[in-house]
């Protein structure tokens, strides 16, 4: 029996021994006698074949030495930290072995070593990960690639980066924070807008005023999403599972994420953009809009934030401003797009983004938000679990792969309002 042989028939008792151990788990309980002898057989030919594979090893290190002399390349790190816990880093093709293993297929050795270089443990139902760093992310937002689409690693955690982005326009302008923990994260907050520095003259005391502290308060509130797939598919690997997963998983995450992080009423799930912008301006009608009252809307946010100010609102209300005609039934405002940008729709010369959770045109809906995104804030734990659940849908020959992650929003606003609305009438 070649190394190679030895290697997989080790991994088929290795599973067989976990197997038995789950089985007794599961029903609490003590090994039977016959459950005990078992244990032993399996645990003697697992040392068995590890004491062969050591010496295949030992042969193969000795013929290499004498026939390939030159000093192998070195490998690369193993992630540190707890046994689950990846640092970004989780190759697809480890992330496919675990999958293939965990669904009772037979590894490589190449793949097994993989999974050991990378701290994976085989036998585990859960995986965890890290996102990217605040700081890593912020990078990433400034300096997105030229060709359409992000530069991130090619690695589970990369393809969700890269589908988190991809489907939530709030991710894109909005800032983004990254904490290890998901315990709750006080956001002091001032508005010290009315003080200003004065000339003092010498030997005379300078005037203390005193600055009013509030502070937001964010949470770490948990999303889970849950996909089923059929063995079939899992053997024939047809569509590259190692890739598809998490970009689904993703997919859904900021969907259902962008929904509360636009219209999230703050209780108990994000507090929405669109439920704390402060009204600046009301609409004379219910379902309509004026370029008057859009005007209006960019001249009562402070110029401060006007400078890095974006517009956003739902596709039906863009394309109700972009019908907006004079009496001679010319365009009010032309369309204007500029083709080098991240978002190429503009209005006024300031940027849109689109966003589907927006509320449409009808009565008492702020329909249309301005001002600078950076003081929207979206709270992301940066562990990631990925859990595996065989045992679920085992009646349908299937297997479930469930993806948890916890996240919140606010608006920074001490009085200033960075956020402006525009709202119908009631």
């Amino acid at each position: 029996m070649n190394l190679q042989a030895l290697r997989e028939e080790r991994l088929k008792l290795a599973k067989r021994m976990r197997d038995l151990c789950e089985r007794v788990e599961k029903e609490y309980r003590d090994f039977t006698a016959e459950e005990n002898a078992q244990w032993e057989h399996l645990n003697r030919e697992y040392d068995r074949l590890g004491e062969l594979i050591a010496r295949q090893q030992h042969l193969a290190k000795l013929e290499r030495e004498l026939f390939e002399p030159a000093a192998p390349a070195p490998k690369p790190p193993v992630a540190k930290g707890a046994p689950l816990l990846f640092h970004r880093v989780l190759p697809t093709q480890a992330l496919a072995a675990w999958i293939k293993f965990r669904s009772g297929r037979a590894i490589s050795y190449e793949e097994h070593e993989l999974c050991e270089q990378y701290g994976v443990r085989l036998d585990a139902r859960e995986l965890s990960f890290s996102l990217l760093t605040s700081a890593e992310l912020r990078q990433l937002q400034v300096n997105p690639a030229s060709a359409g689409g992000y530069t991130v690693p090619v690695d589970f955690s990369g393809e969700l980066e890269r589908a988190l982005i991809q489907n939530s326009n709030i991710r894109r302008v909005a800032r983004v924070i990254r904490t290890d923990t998901g315990a709750e994260l006080r956001w002091p907050l001032a508005d010290d807008t009315a003080s200003k520095a004065t000339i003092v003259g010498e030997a005379t005391d300078v005037s203390f005023t005193g600055v009013g502290f509030a502070h937001k308060v964010f949470n770490a509130y948990k999303y889970g999403t849950a996909v089923r797939i059929t063995s079939e598919l899992l053997e024939d690997n047809a569509v590259g599972l190692d890739r598809e997963l998490p970009r689904i998983l993703a997919e859904r995450l900021a969907r259902g994420t962008e929904e509360h992080f636009a219209v999230g009423t703050g209780v108990n799930q994000p507090e929405g953009a669109v439920t704390a912008a402060y009204v600046a301006v009301t609409a004379a009608a219910q379902d309509a809009i004026t370029a008057d009252e859009l005007l209006e809307l960019i001249h009562k946010l402070d110029p401060i934030y006007r400078r890095n100010a974006v517009f956003m609102m739902h596709e039906s209300t863009l394309l109700a401003i972009r019908k907006l005609k004079d009496s001679t039934g010319r365009y009010l405002i032309e369309h204007q797009r500029a083709m080098d940008t991240e978002f190429p729709d503009t209005l006024f010369g300031y940027p849109v983004v689109i966003n589907r959770w927006f509320p449409q045109l009808a009565a008492d809906q702020k329909v249309v938000l301005f001002g600078d995104w950076s003081r929207f804030v979206i709270r992301d734990v940066a562990e990631v679990r990925l859990i595996q659940a065989a045992e679920l849908y085992a009646v349908s020959d299937q297997v479930a792969f469930i993806l948890f992650s916890r996240h919140d929003s606010r608006i920074l606003d001490a009085g200033s309002h960075p956020l402006v609305a525009l709202k119908t009438a009631a």
